[in-house]
């Protein structure tokens, strides 16, 4: 006799207008699951973005993943790899698929033949998202601190590479064929910074800046940097504000207050056509794919269920899904 499996996973949804149940507020025990994809930028913070997580949501999953340890040279390579290595990893639900993509390459013209690619890459990141399913958002690196040094355009200067991930970031999120409908503003952060020291008559490139200090080698996140990209995450994420308590030793406590004011004020100034993950006004509750799961629902409430299937048998099957609750449904 053939074994046949099929998988159901219900994903809700609140018409707008309705208050929202926060995600950190979910009943029975449902993880919060953050998936982050990207090189050694998102690597160089991860543990900051675990630690912030862990505050404001207790109850999650965090996996990391990146062209190392996929063996993909040590970087993010989605764009001239393909994603049939990354496919492969995305076989559990998540709530978000955080992509970092390389700042580099978002530093782009848009309407370019690297623009393009880039869009299309971010397409087929959505496919695989549905398919999860889960919420793709696109992390918005930050600029180097001396700008990109194999283009003209961008050597040593910092605000032009910024400008053009900005710029990028908006296109894609226009784009609706990207499926992107969300962006967590870290680049921005660290441009806060950056307009910071020239409000205040500093040099924001001299070693001392609050701006340097955000970098560990003009590239990668320093500590200090790293607690900024977490603040912005969770910010982003639940508009929650870091714990200035738990902040890393290294850091004093004006210097951790001053980050968490810059993500919020990021976050409150952000382009006209973007917006975070916690302004989404459909219901943060969602089904998760195991079995006996209960949600409470708000009385009066208008909502659609939509049914993820997947018939992993060799043969056409027959699925029967069962949806029950009390009366007067």
């Amino acid at each position: 006799m053939r074994c046949y499996l099929v998988l159901a996973v219900l994903l809700i949804s609140m018409a707008p207008g309705l208050a929202a149940q926060s995600t950190s507020d979910t009943e029975n025990g449902a993880n919060f699951d953050v998936v982050l994809i990207g090189d050694r930028m998102m690597d160089s913070v991860r543990e900051g973005i675990g630690k912030a997580l862990m505050d404001s949501t207790p109850n999650h999953t965090l996996r990391n993943i990146t062209g190392e340890n996929l063996g993909l040279d040590g970087h993010l390579e989605f764009y001239s790899d393909g994603l049939l290595p990354w496919s492969t990893t995305f076989s559990e639900q998540s709530d978000f698929l955080i992509l970092q993509p390389k700042s580099t390459r978002m530093a782009t013209i848009v309407d370019s033949s690297d623009y393009d690619t880039i869009a299309q890459s971010f397409e087929e990141f959505a496919s695989i998202s549905n398919q999860m399913p889960a919420e793709h958002v696109i992390f918005v690196p930050w600029a180097h601190k001396n700008g990109d040094q194999s283009r003209p355009i961008t050597v040593g200067d910092f605000p032009t590479m910024e400008s053009m991930i900005r710029n990028t970031t908006t296109s894609l999120v226009e784009n609706e064929s990207s499926g992107l409908r969300f962006v967590i503003p870290v680049g921005m952060a660290f441009n806060t910074v950056y307009l910071d020291d020239l409000a205040s008559g500093v040099n924001p490139l001299d070693p001392t800046s609050n701006f340097s200090s955000l970098y560990s080698d003009g590239v990668a996140s320093s500590e200090v940097g790293s607690y900024l990209v977490a603040c912005t995450v969770v910010k982003s994420l639940f508009n929650d504000d870091c714990d200035p308590s738990n902040r890393p030793d290294l850091i004093d406590l004006n210097t951790a207050n001053y980050l968490i004011g810059v993500a919020e004020r990021t976050l409150d100034s952000l382009p006209d056509g973007l917006a975070v993950p916690y302004e989404d006004n459909r219901a943060k509750v969602r089904f998760r794919n195991f079995e006996g799961g209960t949600y409470s629902i708000q009385p009066g409430s208008s909502i659609g269920v939509s049914l993820f299937v997947r018939n992993f048998a060799e043969t056409d099957v027959v699925a029967v899904v069962n949806l029950t609750g009390t009366s007067n449904w």
